[in-house]
């Protein structure tokens, strides 16, 4: 580490905290930067080169891009779980007060 003291210090604090903490070496910083030297930037964020071809964006925005989605599909299921149980609750009240539901004209079917 000592041929890289003077490198070490022009890295931004984010960067050394993250070497000190041992998440990374300087060895592996230094390949990241030079293998991505003339590579694309990241659509996303323009900050960080391109690491996953299919995505077509850095790793960070990969991960966040990916865990938007999960979020996004995780909430349809809990909208649904809510329409479901208001479904459920107004037929009980229907069954208890001996009512019908109204009949509904030729609508198209959704899917579930």
């Amino acid at each position: 580490m000592e041929e890289y003291d003077e490198l070490f210090g022009l890295l931004p604090v984010e960067a050394q905290q993250t070497i000190a903490r041992g998440d990374v070496t300087l060895e592996d910083l230094l390949e990241r930067v030079t293998s991505s030297e003339g590579a694309e930037l990241c659509p996303h964020c323009a900050r960080r080169p391109i690491r996953h071809p299919r995505l077509g964006l850095c790793t960070a925005c990969a991960r966040r891009s990916l865990a938007d989605a999960h979020n996004e599909a995780y909430a349809e299921l809990e909208a649904q779980r809510e329409y479901d149980v208001a479904k459920q609750r107004l037929k009980r009240v229907r069954e208890e007060l001996g009512v019908t539901a109204p009949r509904q004209r030729n609508r198209p079917a959704t899917s579930p």
